[in-house]
């Protein structure tokens, strides 16, 4: 059972949705990335588009441009190479999201001409940090979204050990994971017995 309300109504059920979402957002994978897409379609409101130019400091030199032997061959400036992108909007309880439009800009003139159109709200200059949120924190929160979407099959599979090479402690659903995990290697138990509830995922869960 879907647990989150669609509309325009203001809900806390979305609300804390959207709070998850940022959260596992902000340490990202290719899974996610699909299901923030499929979110976001079900339960955001689209708001115009903003626009991104960062440049990315030169590795080589460290992004001062030059290094001990002169000056760094491998930038301009200490500047790698510049990615001008458009973002589009999404809101969800005045929480607001981006996903990447697939119009390409190739210079600053194509960036400023863009921003003349309708609809554009912001020039964003950074690049997306994990702003001190832990790789368990996000998986935490990407579970959590599961249960209150109505992904109980995936989140059995998750609890049983798919999709992470480890298993984590401190967070609730992380702890209860862990444990399964650990009780598949008790030994003392009979082979039968250990993975009777292993059975379990082939069965017919509601999702």
């Amino acid at each position: 059972m879907n647990l989150i309300p669609q509309g325009t109504t203001p809900s806390l059920r979305r609300c804390i949705l959207a709070a998850l979402m940022r959260i596992a957002n902000r340490n990202g994978h290719p899974q996610w990335y699909a299901w923030k897409t499929r979110l976001l379609e079900h339960y955001a409101e689209r708001d115009g588009f903003d626009t991104q130019r960062y440049e990315a400091p030169c590795w080589t030199c460290g992004g001062t441009g030059g290094n001990d032997y002169g000056e760094c061959f491998d930038c301009n400036d200490g500047v790698h190479h510049v990615t001008r992108t458009v973002l589009t909007r999404y809101i969800i309880e005045g929480y607001v999201f981006h996903q990447i439009n697939r119009t390409r800009l190739y210079t600053d003139e194509d960036l400023d001409a863009i921003e003349e159109v309708d609809g554009w709200r912001h020039r964003l200059t950074g690049k997306k940090s994990n702003k001190g949120t832990s790789q368990a924190a996000s998986m935490e929160a990407e579970a959590w979204i599961l249960l209150l979407c109505g992904g109980y099959r995936t989140l059995w599979r998750w609890l049983c050990g798919a999709g992470l090479a480890y298993s984590f402690y401190g967070y609730p659903l992380g702890t209860i994971r862990a444990l399964i995990m650990a009780a598949k290697r008790v030994p003392l138990l009979p082979r039968r017995v250990r993975n009777a509830w292993w059975q379990w995922k082939n069965r017919d869960l509601p999702f």
